[in-house]
């Protein structure tokens, strides 16, 4: 089997510019658990996923979040909003897992969950010819091959 045969088509896409309240309001909207950031051409070139709105050293969670709750003693309400706000004003370019890595979908499935497996993530966007054409991720394979298992 190929990525071809377990990815999804549907994949929600925003630009380097697009901030990250509205990243995390269309997660939650699209009930998915990244978005793909791509250029003009449809090409990718980095994703942000549930863990990037965690507490990690990447700078927007724990400088743009987790700061202001640790000194909110220390401002006032009106400080605090205002420290959220510009958090949530951070564009996706500053945010985003670069370089993205991407599988075409004529890889095999076997492939693609041993690329995930030692990478430690959980999806993959897929190219066809550079550009996004679709998404897999585990559940994605873990559901095919499942399927294959019946057949087989």
């Amino acid at each position: 089997m190929k990525v071809k045969d377990a990815m999804s088509h549907e994949v929600v896409v925003v630009t380097g510019d697009t901030k990250l309240n509205e990243i995390a309001r269309l997660m939650l909207d699209r009930h998915v658990g990244s978005v793909v950031v791509v250029d003009e051409e449809q090409r990718p070139i980095g994703i942000i996923t549930e863990s990037d709105f965690l507490f990690k050293e990447k700078g927007v969670p724990f400088s743009a979040y987790k700061i202001p709750t640790l000194f909110s003693r220390y401002l006032s309400q009106e400080q605090l909003e205002s420290v959220y706000s510009e958090g949530r004003q951070i564009p996706a370019s500053e945010v985003m897992t670069r370089p993205v890595r991407t599988i075409t979908e004529e890889t095999d499935l076997w492939k693609a969950a041993s690329m995930m497996h030692q990478a430690k993530i959980k999806r993959l966007p897929v190219t066809r010819d550079g550009r996004l054409v679709g998404i897999v991720a585990r559940r994605d394979l873990l559901k095919s091959m499942a399927e294959a298992g019946k057949q087989g």
